[in-house]
């Protein structure tokens, strides 16, 4: 009996450890996924929804419905590829929806219409997508597979079938056809920098935003040829293909002076310079003649007459309604657009009906050798700009059609008849010019509707007043008090776009596209609020505004033309004048961050978007403020394009972010010290110390940063983190702002918005301290331990 109540002891014993240990692994995974759920419902708040909104049109598209109604199909510069069709006989939207949902910024400058008047858009983060007018819908295309794909202009042709594009890819630039139909691609040639696009003749034509050049492709395909341009303006740089009307070339030559020339296609002769004309539209389509009748040697019976009424049409004269069942009988081709009339007409004229043509003869009646009427082909000459000027290379002659409110035409083609062309500005009007009246209609309020914009700039002043900005001109300044979010202001910018914000003292500077800084004080009351005291720091755009000083704001000056520069000066806060003006130290690449240690600035650089395909990566500056000179070049990441942020840490190294890769550097040796690279969504990062901690965001991600070996505990996913005195995290995503709050007593009268309460266990750390771990464990484990000590003891004695 004893033998066996040992042996029983034995075994409750073995149970009881193995039952210590399973409630020891229970205990701490119930625990983490506790430490999850709260961690990850950690009161992310939504304390604006979207603020920023504003109208940028790069491109517009005109095409017309099966019954004549002209609609106008664009997509305005936004996050989510926002996509918009107005009715331009009613001036409403019909159409507006976001095709993404992806947060990135989009920007469309690739229309084509084709002969099934569907509208072909390429967009800068290389997607297509073709508008059906008659369904009003929109589809996504393929797309060819290369990597950093950005469409930029796009052409019909000779074959109505194919859409051509110029797109700049990773590995360089290309001109694609594109067959809507079949969703083809295929490669036509490979450009250096392609500026602008045209056909002619079984030919495309490209410029180069790089060289004062001119490229010549089969549309077929093959190698390129170089046109060799005589008469360019001393000093040229680069030359953009604007349009081929006729047998004359246009093209934009930039550089020392900035012109619009017409060449001679046939002799190559420049024929006349002008000012900038900027978009052009080609002529309202004009028709080819009707191919001479088969003539057979015997008597043929002729067909029964058919005359100009019973021609049928697919696009109404001046004078005629449209009706659904117009179809087409001769093709016409002019530029890059195609159509079929019966009519000939012109722009400044109302059309006209066709003759009966001068070889009809009464029905049966036979002839041996007819005398066929030679209809030679009317080419126009001229072209339009502004809205609505018209200019003929051949004469060399400008009309103007009055008031051109600066508004521009449609590109390509902006015409919806014979005398009302489709004009807009960038900044969202949208009208209608009457080349017979000479007036231009100019829809008011517009139907065209902004999308939203990006975080660009997301600061804290000292009093813990947060201030954000999008870098898109006429996009305001936000303005949020820390404890109540609904106590908000939209700040106007002076001038230009927000490019760089530093929170100083009770208020903000911000650097502009303009080339200025201005300041805001919350204290000064205004009836609008704006920023003021705007100086001028010269040519380019305030890119970089850092603290260099009790009273010196280190400023980078970047050129972000065709010839990109960099330049670094100081601005005196007290005086509001510049303290030593902006001194070259890049070239090829611009300033995107700065900071100030010991008497050093030190800028990072980023690559132009039209030089990544170039080997080099971006270059870090250190510039002594005293010398005035540049003291070190570095390249921390080689492969980096753009060193998006910039830190100094609490022991004097230096951090920043290049491209997705977190890194290092030791200002003493000019040694990198360690790197981290991240998966890579091309989002800009920046860097923020708070009581020693690091905390960055990278790659669309917010972290926490141990300095010692870079592990990272991600918190939320966005961009732009910024922090106060409390430990609140704020950031950007999707174009909304959020935060959250460190551990404290809420703030009575707080009010916020509770985005999302789901546990995002992707984001979460899974990270506890063994001995908290074990308190823990004995503090739940105790009671469970008794229970089962208890029943084995029970069952041996019994």
């Amino acid at each position: 009996m004893k033998k066996s109540s040992l042996s029983v002891r034995c075994m409750a014993k073995k149970r009881l450890i193995l039952l210590g240990y399973g409630l020891f692994a229970l205990s701490w995974l119930l625990l983490q996924l506790a430490a999850t759920l709260v961690y990850a419902q950690a009161q992310e708040e939504r304390i604006a929804a979207k603020p920023f909104v504003a109208t940028n049109i790069g491109g517009m598209g005109v095409t017309k419905d099966s019954k004549g109604v002209a609609y106008a199909v664009t997509m305005p510069a936004g996050i989510n590829a926002p996509l918009q069709i107005i009715n331009l006989q009613t001036m409403k939207r019909v159409y507006w929806e976001e095709q993404r949902k992806d947060g990135a910024y989009v920007s469309a400058e690739a229309y084509a219409t084709l002969p099934n008047r569907h509208v072909f858009i390429g967009t800068s983060t290389g997607f297509v997508y073709d508008v059906d007018p008659d369904k009003l819908t929109v589809i996504e295309q393929t797309v060819p597979a290369v990597s950093g794909l950005s469409f930029g202009t796009a052409t019909t042709g000779g074959d109505p079938t194919t859409v051509y594009v110029t797109a700049r890819a990773t590995g360089g630039e290309y001109i694609y056809g594109f067959n809507p139909v079949t969703a083809d691609w295929r490669q036509v040639g490979q450009v250096p920098q392609a500026s602008g696009l045209a056909y002619y003749d079984n030919k495309l034509f490209t410029g180069s935003s790089a060289s004062p050049s001119i490229s010549v492709f089969a549309a077929s395909g093959g190698s390129g040829q170089q046109l060799s341009l005589a008469g360019l303006p001393t000093g040229t740089t680069s030359l953009k293909v604007d349009a081929i009307s006729g047998e004359y070339l246009y093209v934009t030559a930039t550089g020392v002076s900035a012109q619009t020339l017409a060449y001679n296609l046939k002799t190559l002769q420049l024929v006349d310079s002008q000012p900038v004309f900027g978009r052009v539209s080609l002529p309202f389509p004009l028709p080819k003649p009707a191919p001479a009748p088969v003539v057979s040697e015997k008597p043929v019976a002729q067909p029964e007459q058919i005359t100009p009424q019973q021609v049928p049409q697919t696009e109404p004269t001046a004078n005629q309604p449209p009706t659904q069942s117009q179809t087409g009988t001769v093709t016409t081709q002019n530029g890059n657009q195609n159509s079929t009339r019966t009519a000939e007409t012109k722009p400044d004229a109302p059309s006209q009906t066709t003759p009966a043509p001068a070889n009809a003869v009464p029905a049966q009646a036979t002839q041996t050798q007819p005398t066929v009427a030679v209809v030679p082909e009317v080419v126009p000459s001229h072209i339009y700009y502004g809205a609505l000027k018209q200019y003929d290379a051949a004469v060399k002659s400008t009309t103007s059609f009055g008031t051109d409110h600066a508004l521009q035409p449609v590109s390509g083609n902006c015409w919806i008849d014979a005398t009302r062309c489709v004009v807009y500005s960038p900044e969202g009007r949208l009208g209608i010019a009457r080349s017979t009246t000479r007036k231009v209609e100019v829809a008011t309020p517009s139907p065209l509707v902004g999308g939203y914009q990006p975080v660009s700039a997301l600061v804290v002043a000292p009093d813990d007043t947060v201030y954000a900005a999008a870098s898109t001109t006429r996009a305001t300044t936000l303005q949020l008090d820390r404890d109540k979010t609904t106590l908000r202001k939209m700040i106007a910018s002076s001038r230009g776009a927000t490019t760089a914000l530093l929170p100083s003292g009770a208020g903000v500077y911000a650097g502009t596209s303009e080339g200025t800084i201005a300041r805001y004080d919350p204290s000064h009351e205004t009836s609008t609020p704006r920023f003021e005291n705007s100086v001028s720091v010269g040519a380019g755009s305030v890119t970089t505004l850092v603290q260099a000083g009790n009273k010196l704001v280190a400023f980078g000056l970047s050129q972000v033309g065709q010839t990109p520069s960099a330049a670094l000066g100081l601005y005196n806060t007290s005086t509001n004048r510049v303290e030593v003006s902006a001194q070259p130290i890049l070239t090829d690449q611009v300033l995107a961050s700065a900071v100030f240690l010991g008497g050093t600035v030190y800028a990072g650089g980023s690559v132009p978007q039209a030089k990544e395909t170039s080997s080099g990566g971006a270059t870090l500056v250190a510039f002594d403020i005293n010398s005035r000179s540049v003291t070190a070049r570095l390249t921390p990441v080689p492969k980096a394009k753009s060193i998006s942020s910039l830190a100094v840490g609490p022991n004097g190294h230096l951090y920043g972010v290049a491209g997705n890769t977190l890194f290092e550097l030791d200002t003493v040796t000019k040694t990198v010290v360690q790197t981290k690279a991240f998966y890579d969504t091309a989002a800009p990062g920046n860097l923020v110390f708070h009581q020693g901690e690091l905390y960055a965001s990278v790659s669309g991600k917010i972290m926490q940063i141990r300095l010692s070996d870079f592990h990272d505990t991600v918190i939320a996913s966005g961009s732009q983190v910024a922090i106060n005195s409390m430990g609140d995290l704020y950031y950007a995503r999707d174009g909304a702002l959020y935060r959250i709050v460190a551990e404290r007593q809420a703030v009575a009268g707080a009010s916020t918005e509770v985005s999302n309460a789901t546990p995002l266990l992707s984001l979460v750390d899974f990270r506890i301290g063994a001995s908290s771990a074990l308190l823990v464990l004995m503090l739940v484990a105790l009671p469970i331990l008794k229970l089962h000590l208890r029943r084995p003891t029970y069952s041996i004695h019994r």
